[in-house]
Protein backbone atom coordinates (compact mmCIF):
# COMPACT_ATOMS: atom_id res chain seq x y z
CA UNK A 1 0.00 0.00 0.00
CA UNK A 2 1.47 3.59 -0.58
CA UNK A 3 0.15 6.45 0.33
CA UNK A 4 0.61 10.11 -1.44
CA UNK A 5 -0.03 12.98 0.83
CA UNK A 6 -0.15 16.65 -1.27
CA UNK A 7 0.31 19.96 -0.71
CA UNK A 8 1.55 23.13 -2.24
CA UNK A 9 4.31 24.93 -2.24
CA UNK A 10 4.68 27.96 -4.69
CA UNK A 11 3.77 26.20 -7.92
CA UNK A 12 6.12 23.10 -7.19
CA UNK A 13 3.58 20.37 -6.45
CA UNK A 14 5.34 17.76 -4.06
CA UNK A 15 4.28 14.02 -2.95
CA UNK A 16 5.63 12.82 0.29
CA UNK A 17 5.41 9.35 -0.15
CA UNK A 18 4.71 6.74 2.90
CA UNK A 19 5.73 3.24 1.72
CA UNK A 20 3.66 0.67 3.76
CA UNK A 21 5.64 -2.79 3.32
CA UNK A 22 4.12 -5.47 4.20
CA UNK A 23 6.42 -8.19 5.01
CA UNK A 24 4.81 -11.78 5.74
CA UNK A 25 1.12 -10.20 5.79
CA UNK A 26 2.75 -8.08 9.00
CA UNK A 27 2.69 -4.28 9.49
CA UNK A 28 4.58 -3.86 13.39
CA UNK A 29 2.30 -1.05 15.08
CA UNK A 30 5.15 -1.04 17.58
CA UNK A 31 9.17 -1.25 17.21
CA UNK A 32 12.00 -1.14 20.28
CA UNK A 33 14.30 1.60 20.83
CA UNK A 34 16.99 1.95 22.51
CA UNK A 35 20.87 2.95 21.73
CA UNK A 36 21.02 3.62 18.31
CA UNK A 37 24.17 1.94 16.45
CA UNK A 38 25.86 3.96 14.03
CA UNK A 39 27.91 2.55 11.23
CA UNK A 40 29.42 4.39 8.20
CA UNK A 41 31.19 3.80 5.17
CA UNK A 42 35.44 4.71 4.61
CA UNK A 43 34.41 7.89 2.81
CA UNK A 44 32.73 9.70 5.98
CA UNK A 45 34.97 11.94 7.55
CA UNK A 46 34.49 13.14 11.82
CA UNK A 47 31.92 10.16 11.92
CA UNK A 48 31.67 11.47 15.05
CA UNK A 49 29.99 14.88 14.92
CA UNK A 50 27.27 12.67 12.40
CA UNK A 51 26.81 10.84 15.82
CA UNK A 52 26.38 13.33 18.33
CA UNK A 53 23.22 14.12 16.38
CA UNK A 54 21.81 11.18 17.95
CA UNK A 55 21.90 11.48 21.20
CA UNK A 56 18.76 9.43 22.99
CA UNK A 57 17.31 11.11 26.45
CA UNK A 58 18.59 9.66 30.01
CA UNK A 59 21.28 6.90 29.42
CA UNK A 60 21.12 6.34 25.80
CA UNK A 61 23.88 7.14 24.07
CA UNK A 62 24.75 6.04 20.60
CA UNK A 63 27.20 2.85 19.94
CA UNK A 64 29.70 3.63 17.06
CA UNK A 65 30.42 0.72 15.31
CA UNK A 66 32.84 2.07 12.83
CA UNK A 67 33.40 1.20 9.62
CA UNK A 68 30.34 -0.62 7.69
CA UNK A 69 32.82 -3.04 6.55
CA UNK A 70 33.49 -3.81 10.15
CA UNK A 71 29.94 -4.83 10.80
CA UNK A 72 29.96 -7.84 12.73
CA UNK A 73 26.23 -8.68 13.82
CA UNK A 74 23.04 -6.90 13.66
CA UNK A 75 20.71 -10.07 15.34
CA UNK A 76 20.84 -7.75 18.67
CA UNK A 77 20.59 -4.29 17.77
CA UNK A 78 17.64 -2.00 18.62
CA UNK A 79 18.27 1.01 15.91
CA UNK A 80 21.12 1.22 13.27
CA UNK A 81 22.39 4.35 11.34
CA UNK A 82 24.21 4.26 8.47
CA UNK A 83 26.38 7.06 7.54
CA UNK A 84 27.12 7.80 3.81
CA UNK A 85 29.10 10.47 2.31
CA UNK A 86 28.49 10.62 -1.97
CA UNK A 87 31.03 10.27 -4.50
CA UNK A 88 32.77 12.40 -6.47
CA UNK A 89 32.67 12.95 -10.53
CA UNK A 90 35.49 10.22 -11.29
CA UNK A 91 34.24 7.75 -8.80
CA UNK A 92 30.56 5.50 -8.79
CA UNK A 93 28.08 6.61 -7.03
CA UNK A 94 26.76 2.79 -6.67
CA UNK A 95 29.88 0.99 -5.17
CA UNK A 96 28.94 1.00 -1.58
CA UNK A 97 25.27 -0.15 -2.07
CA UNK A 98 24.57 -3.52 -0.59
CA UNK A 99 23.74 -4.97 -3.42
CA UNK A 100 25.43 -4.38 -6.83
CA UNK A 101 23.10 -2.19 -9.10
CA UNK A 102 23.27 -1.80 -12.72
CA UNK A 103 21.76 1.21 -14.34
CA UNK A 104 21.71 -0.29 -17.83
CA UNK A 105 19.47 -3.10 -16.32
CA UNK A 106 17.05 -3.39 -13.43
CA UNK A 107 14.81 -6.38 -13.54
CA UNK A 108 17.36 -8.39 -12.08
CA UNK A 109 16.66 -10.26 -8.55
CA UNK A 110 18.61 -8.36 -5.96
CA UNK A 111 18.09 -11.27 -3.31
CA UNK A 112 21.06 -13.06 -5.08
CA UNK A 113 22.73 -9.63 -4.96
CA UNK A 114 22.73 -9.43 -1.04
CA UNK A 115 26.06 -8.19 -0.19
CA UNK A 116 26.04 -8.27 3.35
CA UNK A 117 25.14 -12.20 4.60
CA UNK A 118 25.47 -12.08 7.65
CA UNK A 119 22.46 -8.83 8.53
CA UNK A 120 19.48 -10.41 10.58
CA UNK A 121 17.30 -8.29 11.68
CA UNK A 122 14.92 -10.56 12.31
CA UNK A 123 15.03 -11.00 16.04
CA UNK A 124 14.30 -7.51 17.38
CA UNK A 125 12.99 -5.94 14.01
CA UNK A 126 14.30 -2.62 14.42
CA UNK A 127 14.55 0.85 13.18
CA UNK A 128 16.56 1.45 10.20
CA UNK A 129 18.04 4.84 8.67
CA UNK A 130 20.06 6.02 6.13
CA UNK A 131 22.41 9.31 5.87
CA UNK A 132 23.18 9.92 2.24
CA UNK A 133 24.93 13.17 2.46
CA UNK A 134 26.26 14.93 -0.79
CA UNK A 135 29.76 16.19 -1.95
CA UNK A 136 28.44 18.54 -4.05
CA UNK A 137 27.45 16.03 -6.68
CA UNK A 138 24.00 15.35 -8.49
CA UNK A 139 23.63 11.81 -6.94
CA UNK A 140 20.46 9.19 -7.21
CA UNK A 141 20.48 6.97 -4.19
CA UNK A 142 18.01 4.37 -5.96
CA UNK A 143 17.14 3.45 -2.28
CA UNK A 144 14.03 0.89 -3.16
CA UNK A 145 16.52 -1.40 -4.82
CA UNK A 146 19.23 -1.15 -2.82
CA UNK A 147 19.26 0.00 1.10
CA UNK A 148 15.64 -0.53 2.09
CA UNK A 149 15.01 -3.55 -0.18
CA UNK A 150 17.90 -5.34 1.38
CA UNK A 151 17.54 -3.83 4.74
CA UNK A 152 13.58 -4.58 4.91
CA UNK A 153 14.18 -8.42 3.82
CA UNK A 154 16.48 -8.46 6.86
CA UNK A 155 13.51 -7.75 8.64
CA UNK A 156 13.99 -4.07 10.18
CA UNK A 157 10.80 -2.74 10.84
CA UNK A 158 11.10 0.63 9.13
CA UNK A 159 13.28 2.03 7.18
CA UNK A 160 13.90 5.93 6.44
CA UNK A 161 16.53 7.40 3.56
CA UNK A 162 16.65 9.50 0.74
CA UNK A 163 16.08 9.54 -2.52
CA UNK A 164 19.09 11.61 -3.25
CA UNK A 165 22.06 12.64 -1.91
CA UNK A 166 21.34 15.74 0.27
CA UNK A 167 22.74 19.02 1.71
CA UNK A 168 24.62 18.38 5.14
CA UNK A 169 22.37 20.79 6.84
CA UNK A 170 19.55 19.63 5.63
CA UNK A 171 20.53 15.98 7.07
CA UNK A 172 21.88 17.07 10.03
CA UNK A 173 18.60 18.68 10.86
CA UNK A 174 16.35 16.06 9.60
CA UNK A 175 17.91 13.08 11.47
CA UNK A 176 18.45 14.92 14.43
CA UNK A 177 14.79 16.00 15.29
CA UNK A 178 13.45 12.37 13.26
CA UNK A 179 15.16 10.58 16.19
CA UNK A 180 14.25 12.90 18.78
CA UNK A 181 10.24 13.28 17.52
CA UNK A 182 10.34 9.02 18.57
CA UNK A 183 11.86 9.48 21.31
CA UNK A 184 9.31 11.83 22.42
CA UNK A 185 6.53 9.41 21.58
CA UNK A 186 4.99 10.82 18.06
CA UNK A 187 3.93 8.24 15.99
CA UNK A 188 6.47 6.90 12.48
CA UNK A 189 4.34 9.06 10.47
CA UNK A 190 4.26 12.10 12.49
CA UNK A 191 7.56 11.57 13.56
CA UNK A 192 8.65 11.59 9.93
CA UNK A 193 6.60 14.65 8.99
CA UNK A 194 7.63 16.86 11.17
CA UNK A 195 11.79 16.24 10.69
CA UNK A 196 10.79 16.94 6.89
CA UNK A 197 9.24 20.53 8.21
CA UNK A 198 12.56 21.14 10.33
CA UNK A 199 14.99 20.30 7.09
CA UNK A 200 12.82 22.66 5.37
CA UNK A 201 12.82 25.23 7.77
CA UNK A 202 16.77 24.97 8.28
CA UNK A 203 17.52 25.16 4.88
CA UNK A 204 15.03 26.92 3.29
CA UNK A 205 16.35 27.64 0.12
CA UNK A 206 17.01 23.87 -0.73
CA UNK A 207 14.80 21.41 -1.93
CA UNK A 208 16.64 18.50 -0.39
CA UNK A 209 13.63 18.06 2.11
CA UNK A 210 11.91 16.72 -0.44
CA UNK A 211 13.91 13.61 -0.65
CA UNK A 212 12.96 11.88 2.68
CA UNK A 213 11.06 8.53 2.25
CA UNK A 214 9.70 6.11 4.91
CA UNK A 215 8.79 2.77 4.67
CA UNK A 216 6.89 1.74 7.46
CA UNK A 217 3.82 2.14 9.10
CA UNK A 218 3.26 5.53 9.88
CA UNK A 219 0.89 4.89 12.46
CA UNK A 220 3.56 2.63 14.14
CA UNK A 221 5.40 3.62 17.44
CA UNK A 222 8.22 2.88 19.43
CA UNK A 223 8.69 1.55 22.91
CA UNK A 224 11.47 1.36 25.41
CA UNK A 225 12.02 -2.14 26.49
CA UNK A 226 11.47 -2.85 29.72
CA UNK A 227 13.71 -5.01 32.27
CA UNK A 228 13.12 -8.56 32.48
CA UNK A 229 13.81 -12.06 33.37
CA UNK A 230 14.22 -13.76 30.28
CA UNK A 231 12.11 -15.42 27.79
CA UNK A 232 10.37 -17.91 29.10
CA UNK A 233 9.75 -20.84 26.23
CA UNK A 234 7.99 -24.23 25.85
CA UNK A 235 8.16 -26.51 23.08
CA UNK A 236 7.00 -30.15 21.67
CA UNK A 237 9.58 -31.75 20.07
CA UNK A 238 8.98 -33.01 16.65
CA UNK A 239 5.50 -31.74 16.26
CA UNK A 240 3.72 -28.77 15.11
CA UNK A 241 2.25 -26.54 17.25
CA UNK A 242 -1.56 -27.38 16.93
CA UNK A 243 -1.35 -31.00 15.78
CA UNK A 244 -3.68 -33.01 18.46
CA UNK A 245 -2.47 -35.66 20.18
CA UNK A 246 -3.92 -39.80 20.32
CA UNK A 247 -4.95 -41.30 23.45
CA UNK A 248 -2.03 -43.48 24.52
CA UNK A 249 1.18 -41.12 23.27
CA UNK A 250 3.67 -39.65 24.71
CA UNK A 251 5.16 -36.09 24.06
CA UNK A 252 8.20 -34.83 25.01
CA UNK A 253 8.63 -30.88 25.56
CA UNK A 254 11.89 -28.66 25.55
CA UNK A 255 11.23 -26.08 28.53
CA UNK A 256 13.72 -22.83 28.34
CA UNK A 257 14.12 -19.48 30.02
CA UNK A 258 16.67 -17.31 27.32
CA UNK A 259 18.34 -14.32 26.95
CA UNK A 260 17.38 -14.01 23.57
CA UNK A 261 13.48 -13.79 22.00
CA UNK A 262 13.09 -16.76 19.93
CA UNK A 263 12.49 -15.56 16.28
CA UNK A 264 8.72 -16.50 16.17
CA UNK A 265 8.39 -14.17 19.23
CA UNK A 266 6.00 -11.18 18.51
CA UNK A 267 5.04 -9.82 22.12
CA UNK A 268 7.19 -6.60 23.45
CA UNK A 269 10.95 -7.06 23.93
CA UNK A 270 12.31 -6.48 27.22
CA UNK A 271 15.87 -5.76 28.79
CA UNK A 272 17.47 -9.13 29.73
CA UNK A 273 20.50 -9.13 32.51
CA UNK A 274 23.83 -9.90 30.61
CA UNK A 275 24.30 -12.74 33.04
CA UNK A 276 21.08 -14.33 33.95
CA UNK A 277 21.33 -16.07 36.88
CA UNK A 278 19.40 -18.27 39.07
CA UNK A 279 20.73 -20.23 42.48
CA UNK A 280 18.00 -22.80 42.30
CA UNK A 281 15.71 -22.50 38.96
CA UNK A 282 12.99 -24.98 38.16
CA UNK A 283 9.92 -25.93 36.43
CA UNK A 284 7.00 -27.30 38.11
CA UNK A 285 4.10 -29.02 35.61
CA UNK A 286 0.59 -28.35 36.89
CA UNK A 287 -2.08 -30.40 34.79
CA UNK A 288 -5.47 -32.62 35.44
CA UNK A 289 -5.96 -36.10 33.85
CA UNK A 290 -2.32 -36.39 31.89
CA UNK A 291 0.73 -37.94 33.13
CA UNK A 292 3.28 -35.88 33.90
CA UNK A 293 7.55 -37.50 34.00
CA UNK A 294 8.70 -35.93 36.75
CA UNK A 295 6.06 -35.49 39.77
CA UNK A 296 7.95 -32.78 41.87
CA UNK A 297 9.68 -30.24 39.41
CA UNK A 298 12.06 -29.99 36.63
CA UNK A 299 15.64 -28.84 37.08
CA UNK A 300 16.94 -26.34 34.87
CA UNK A 301 20.51 -26.41 33.64
CA UNK A 302 22.53 -23.44 32.72
CA UNK A 303 23.97 -23.74 29.26
CA UNK A 304 26.92 -22.53 27.71
CA UNK A 305 25.10 -19.54 26.23
CA UNK A 306 23.44 -18.38 29.58
CA UNK A 307 20.25 -19.51 28.74
CA UNK A 308 18.69 -22.35 30.71
CA UNK A 309 17.24 -25.82 29.61
CA UNK A 310 15.41 -28.79 30.97
CA UNK A 311 13.01 -30.94 29.39
CA UNK A 312 9.49 -33.22 30.34
CA UNK A 313 7.03 -35.19 28.92
CA UNK A 314 2.86 -35.67 29.05
CA UNK A 315 1.57 -38.64 28.87
CA UNK A 316 -2.26 -39.27 27.55
CA UNK A 317 -4.18 -41.81 29.09
CA UNK A 318 -5.22 -44.52 26.83
CA UNK A 319 -9.37 -44.03 28.21
CA UNK A 320 -8.74 -40.24 27.81
CA UNK A 321 -11.83 -39.05 25.59
CA UNK A 322 -11.23 -36.22 22.94
CA UNK A 323 -10.87 -32.88 24.78
CA UNK A 324 -7.88 -30.31 25.22
CA UNK A 325 -6.04 -29.97 28.36
CA UNK A 326 -4.86 -26.93 30.10
CA UNK A 327 -1.17 -27.51 31.01
CA UNK A 328 0.44 -24.80 33.35
CA UNK A 329 4.09 -24.52 33.93
CA UNK A 330 5.60 -22.58 36.53
CA UNK A 331 9.35 -21.31 36.62
CA UNK A 332 10.34 -20.79 40.17
CA UNK A 333 13.84 -19.54 41.93
CA UNK A 334 13.45 -21.47 45.64
CA UNK A 335 10.46 -19.63 46.42
CA UNK A 336 10.30 -16.65 43.91
CA UNK A 337 8.64 -16.98 40.98
CA UNK A 338 10.43 -15.99 37.84
CA UNK A 339 7.46 -16.68 34.78
CA UNK A 340 4.79 -19.10 34.22
CA UNK A 341 2.94 -20.13 31.22
CA UNK A 342 0.49 -22.13 29.85
CA UNK A 343 -0.89 -23.89 26.43
CA UNK A 344 -3.97 -26.65 25.68
CA UNK A 345 -3.34 -30.02 24.70
CA UNK A 346 -5.35 -31.22 22.11
CA UNK A 347 -6.56 -34.73 22.55
CA UNK A 348 -8.09 -36.87 19.49
CA UNK A 349 -8.00 -40.06 18.13
CA UNK A 350 -5.78 -37.76 14.84
CA UNK A 351 -2.09 -36.90 14.66
CA UNK A 352 0.43 -36.50 17.57
CA UNK A 353 0.99 -32.74 17.87
CA UNK A 354 1.47 -30.80 20.74
CA UNK A 355 1.15 -26.94 21.83
CA UNK A 356 3.84 -24.01 22.44
CA UNK A 357 3.36 -21.99 25.47
CA UNK A 358 2.37 -18.58 25.07
CA UNK A 359 2.75 -15.96 28.48
CA UNK A 360 0.09 -15.77 31.04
Amino acid sequence: MITHLREPFGTLIYSLVIRLWELENARPYEFPVGAVNVAHYASVEQPEIWISLLEAPSSLPPIPLGSIADLNSTEAMRGLHLIRFGEHENTNNFQDAPVRVDSNNSGYDIEQEVQPAKLNLRRNRPLVSLGYVSAGKPELTILENTWASTFIRAGCSTFVGALWAVNPDVEAAFIGNFYKNIWAGQSLGAAFCNARKLAKIAVPNSLDWLAYVLFGDPMARAYRPVEGKGYAVVEPIGQEIDDPVAPGTTVRYRVSLRRAPPVWYENRLMEVAENLTFEDLRVFIVTSGLQVSSSDSVIMTRTATGDYLGWFTLTVPTEMDNRSVLVQVYFEDGIEPVHNLRFSLKVSNGMVGGNEGYPC
